[in-house]
């Protein structure tokens, strides 16, 4: 409570020398519950608020494409803290495709089973950049599903569904789109820290280790390594001179070789082992 009672001391000291004025009605003090832009704050943790949740149950089965773009609207503000969020909203989003309102029995299945998953979404853990962060990567054939965590707590879900010409691509694709997908959405949490990815393609323990053959991995792999290894654009630029050559670089590219190598220590990719359970399923 000292620590607290500091705190606020501070900051109405500093508000005042600012000549900015507060709200007292919106104001709350000395509590450890906080509801916050539709979410509950308490103790390190994060949950939906229970009035939204609440106005989502009671939903009525969307009528149009109107109220198809609210009700997903609604639902996908709370998406982080849905597993495979995207795959369960597919047949729904499917609808939007056309300009007539057709219900029917899949999105009539995903429309209630989403209103049921967020009756019981779980709580989030809030970050802690003195941890190492784990990002466990899934893809099927209509989307991929992220989840970042630390310690075995979900801090965030993410999903994105897949448009026709990845869903036609190989599994070793979808899996390491997931994984770029995932380090791009986020960065502002990975980047400067060491992390481990999870992910079900055996294949992809080579990522950061292997010559880049194909288009993929020079299209995916800078990305990543831009995003999170090196914020230092001649480190940055050595590593897209490294992938952008083709098959095993020649002597002359061995100190790229080098430098690639040594940022690549910030995170590693390992695979679930033959039998082993997905956490944070549902």
């Amino acid at each position: 409570m000292k620590e607290h009672i500091h705190h606020l001391t501070l900051i109405l000291q500093l508000l005042d020398t600012h000549k900015f004025f507060v709200n007292e009605s919106k104001c709350v003090f000395a509590t450890t519950r906080v509801s916050y832009l539709g979410h509950l704050l308490e103790e390190g943790t994060v949950a939906p608020d229970p009035d939204k949740i609440k106005a989502i149950i009671l939903w009525p089965k969307p009528t149009s494409l109107t109220t198809l773009h609210a009700f997903l609207g609604i639902t996908g503000f709370y998406r982080k803290f849905i597993r495979d969020y995207a795959t369960l909203a597919s047949p729904l989003t499917e609808l939007l495709k056309s300009s007539m309102f057709t219900w029917n029995t899949n999105a009539e299945e995903a429309f209630t089973k989403l209103k049921n998953i967020l009756t019981t979404a779980p709580v989030l853990s809030l970050h802690n950049f003195a941890i190492p962060f784990v990002v466990e990567t899934d893809a099927s054939n209509v989307a991929i599903g992220v989840v970042l965590s630390q310690e075995g707590h979900p801090i965030a879900f993410f999903g994105k569904k897949l448009c026709p010409k990845m869903q036609a691509s190989s599994t070793y694709v979808k899996e390491m789109l997931a994984i770029t997908k995932a380090v791009k959405k986020w960065r502002h949490y990975l980047i400067g820290t060491h992390f481990t990815v999870i992910t079900d393609q055996q294949s992809l323990k080579g990522l950061l280790t292997n010559a880049c053959h194909t288009q993929n991995n020079k299209r995916g792999l800078p990305s990543c390594l831009d995003t999170v290894l090196t914020s230092n654009t001649a480190q940055a630029a050595n590593i897209k001179l490294l992938i952008s050559c083709p098959g095993h670089p020649n002597p002359s590219f061995w100190p790229y070789l080098l430098r690639f190598r040594t940022c690549s220590r910030n995170y590693k990719i390992i695979t679930r082992q033959k039998g082993e359970k997905k956490r944070f399923t549902d």
